[in-house]
């Protein structure tokens, strides 16, 4: 799982998955938040303030770009409007680069 297999332009569409997240318009800052993302809002808030100079070795940036890619697909939000509003490409490209990301096709 590295960003160093991604295209900018795939890089970029990751961090607008996780602005989208922490702008808590689609996946909203509530007790179920850390169960979810395994890091608190607060820390998810941190890692995008630093965007584009995170560090991937850090577990807590692992979990926001896993939970941000894998929550605003699979996660039944229903928010779809909103989460379009922040990140401009298809879902099935979102969940195409959240594949290559994770270093896997899909359905493997």
């Amino acid at each position: 799982m590295t960003l160093n297999n991604l295209t900018d332009t795939e890089t970029e569409v990751v961090f607008d998955c996780l602005r989208c997240v922490a702008a808590g318009d689609v996946i909203l800052n509530d007790a179920e938040f850390r169960i979810l993302f395994g890091i608190t809002f607060d820390r998810l808030e941190d890692i995008v303030r630093r965007l584009p100079d995170i560090d991937e070795s850090d577990e807590d940036v692992q979990l926001a770009i896993n939970n941000a890619l894998n929550n605003l697909l699979g996660y039944p939000h229903g928010r779809d409007a909103r989460f379009l509003a922040h990140v401009v490409v298809p879902r099935q490209e979102v969940a195409r680069i959240f594949w290559k990301w994770r270093g896997e096709q899909k359905g493997r």
